[in-house]
């Protein structure tokens, strides 16, 4: 009788989960040749981190399965740190359940190579906060913080928990830290990007007379 090997059937695991998600995560290359990890959001749209892209205007996406050329900016959001690109014609289906995070629980951070192949990265979920602003005044749903270590090309990938769930995109917060956009704030931002290019803010006036 064979013994269970624990390890060989975790490696598994997280292999069967990359494997499902392959396509979720996509590389984007600016005239530069210089690329970043994207998230398929939905056939049409990838969704990135914004203080990355910086102010270029020209893009392409690359996926392991061809390029999509000049992709347009539907719309960015400094303050949640996302930039939303839509293509003429579909990159492929998206259908990933949404999850949650928690503390202790694993999480697969994936990334694009600049050929547009998957990139992972295994952790934890170090800590979960509730709702929180960011400095530029945008307003997050959780204050997610992975114990993993990526690279700036990986910035902007999806982050899945142990089931494949999607928890959110990842992001590069203070020094050595990770931190993840939650679905949450992806399901309330992407949409008002595509549709209107902006989140509108509020803002605080001063009448004056003599």
């Amino acid at each position: 009788m064979n013994a269970i090997n624990p390890l060989s059937h975790l490696s598994q695991a997280i292999d069967t989960q990359v494997g499902a998600a392959q396509g979720l995560a996509v590389a984007v290359r600016n005239a530069s040749h210089r690329h970043v990890s994207a998230l398929l959001w939905q056939p049409d749209a990838v969704v990135t981190s914004e203080q990355v892209m910086g102010n270029r205007d020209e893009y392409e996406i690359v996926t392991a399965w061809g390029r999509t050329p000049a992709p347009r900016i539907a719309g960015r959001d400094p303050g949640t740190n996302l930039l939303v690109l839509r293509t003429d014609t579909p990159l492929a289906a998206t259908n990933v359940p949404r999850g949650t995070a928690r503390v202790g629980s694993l999480a697969l951070a994936l990334g694009a190579d600049a050929a547009g192949a998957t990139t992972a990265r295994l952790g934890l979920v170090s800590s979960v906060g509730p709702l929180w602003y960011s400095r530029a005044g945008g307003r997050l749903e959780q204050r997610i913080a992975l114990d993993i270590r990526l690279r700036r090309t990986e910035e902007g990938g999806p982050v899945l928990d142990a089931s494949g769930a999607l928890v959110g995109m990842s992001t590069l917060g203070p020094p050595g830290v990770v931190l993840v956009i939650p679905v949450a704030t992806l399901e309330r931002v992407v949409p008002q990007l595509l549709s209107d290019g902006q989140v509108p803010g509020g803002w605080l006036g001063l009448g004056l007379q003599p």
